[in-house]
């Protein structure tokens, strides 16, 4: 039956895991490396079959033996749909991950948009352009452009990467139109560095300091 149950969520077939689970006392049965039928079906963006057992369990987000979550795989593997239905079971909409990682960290508490030293789930769905999963995370958290250790934001992350819907969501929403980091870099720099032409327009319409100066001395003319 276990075998059955993660065919069944391996290839999106909602109806037949219903079916089946009903009979079943494990809902969300794992093998022995802790890899759960939520975890499979994550990774192979069924987004169904995810909300499915996540009725139907307690733990929403279960980690494996390696500390790898269902959330972290629909980063990992560029899942957005799945992010967005697995963050609906969160009671905090942005919870911080550890540095250069896809692990969600172990506080779930609120980050200040002062500065922290993670980066947030913010962060990281700004940086692949995912402009649903930013809308939902902004409607539901209190920090609009949080800032992790570096001072980097997730207007940082979707500049540098040219995600232009999504910088505008973002630069809506922050007081800040052009945050700097540590190092006196701004959003504005990041766009003109990658040649993001359609960015660089967006931040010359509302930002007042128009060539803004790094610390290196660097501005976005140089680029």
């Amino acid at each position: 039956i276990a075998d059955t149950l993660q065919i069944a969520a391996r290839n999106g077939l909602s109806e037949i895991y219903q079916r089946i689970a009903q009979g079943e006392e494990e809902k969300n049965p794992k093998d022995c490396f802790g890899v759960t039928n939520l975890h499979i079906a994550a990774k192979n963006g069924h987004s169904q079959v995810c909300k499915l057992i996540m009725d139907m369990v307690e733990d929403k987000n279960p980690k494996d033996h390696v500390g790898i979550n269902p959330l972290s795989l629909s980063l990992i593997h560029d899942q957005e749909n799945v992010c967005i239905e697995i963050l609906k079971n969160f009671d905090y909409k942005n919870p911080p991950f550890r540095k250069r990682s896809e692990r969600v960290a172990r506080s779930y508490k609120p980050i200040p948009e002062g500065g922290n030293q993670m980066s947030t789930l913010l962060h990281k769905v700004a940086g692949r352009g995912w402009e649903q999963a930013c809308e939902f995370i902004l409607k539901n958290v209190p920090y609009q452009n949080p800032k992790e250790h570096t001072g980097e934001t997730p207007l940082h992350y979707a500049a540098q990467r040219g995600h232009e819907n999504v910088c505008k969501l973002l630069l809506e929403r922050s007081k800040d139109k052009n945050p700097m980091t540590v190092y006196g870099e701004t959003p504005f720099h990041l766009a003109a560095e990658e040649g993001h032409e359609k960015v660089c327009k967006l931040f010359l319409e509302v930002i007042s300091v128009k060539n803004p100066r790094a610390k290196s001395g660097s501005t976005p003319l140089h680029y």
